[in-house]
């Protein structure tokens, strides 16, 4: 965004009079009065009055400008001298109304440029994640909520749980086919697996210590 708000020029091939671009103007952020001259350097005097004494400030942008502080500004012919009326916008609570008053040939010649500053707000970032609605967890299944429990009561993990689980699934599916085949040979076998995965699990849950 531009800054620059108004030009003012100075005439020094005769009459040193102050010509302005603009009567008035209205700003909502700082700005930039640009002056020249035509026909050979000139001093410029600025200064604010009404309500813009106390809500802004006038300064040179441009190095070896005068005593741009104190309102006094160098106009070389050969190129535009920038000064900028700096206030903060956020800080206004309403619109405020005043001049800027520019002389030349020791005040004998004055132009006014009639100014209102006018308020902002500063723009706040809003978490679109704020107006979104909560997600709702699933409900457990039935098999969630039967291994929570047994873990409640055994003290097991789900995983110890599940091995144990197959365990169980091998010793019946052993003894079941022990029981087809038949004959004393097979369920001795089984018997033997049996026992060995029963010691396995008691190892595996902390039941037995292995030996030393």
């Amino acid at each position: 965004m531009s800054r620059h708000a108004a030009t003012v020029t100075v005439d020094r091939t005769g009459s040193d009079s102050l010509t302005a671009s603009a009567s008035s103007l209205e700003a909502s952020h700082p700005f930039e009065i640009q002056l020249e001259s035509e026909g050979g350097p000139a001093h410029v005097h600025c200064r604010l009055t009404g309500e813009l004494t106390g809500a802004a400030s006038i300064g040179g942008l441009n190095a070896g400008n005068g005593n741009a502080r104190d309102g006094n500004h160098y106009v070389d012919p050969d190129r535009p001298t920038p000064i900028l009326i700096d206030f903060d916008p956020v800080a206004l609570e309403a619109p405020l109304e005043g001049s800027i008053v520019l002389s030349t040939g020791y005040g004998a010649t004055e132009t006014t440029l009639a100014v209102t500053l006018l308020p902002t707000t500063r723009s706040v970032d809003v978490d679109q994640t704020l107006g979104e609605p909560a997600r709702e967890e699933p409900e457990p299944t039935a098999l969630e909520r039967g291994v929570e429990q047994l873990r409640a009561v055994s003290g097991l993990e789900p995983g110890t749980l599940g091995v144990l689980a197959l365990a169980v699934l091998a010793i019946a599916i052993a003894w079941s086919t022990a029981a087809v085949v038949g004959g004393t040979v097979a369920y001795a076998s089984v018997l033997i697996v049996s026992i060995g995965v029963v010691v396995a699990v008691a190892l595996l849950v902390g039941r037995l210590e292995p030996p030393g």
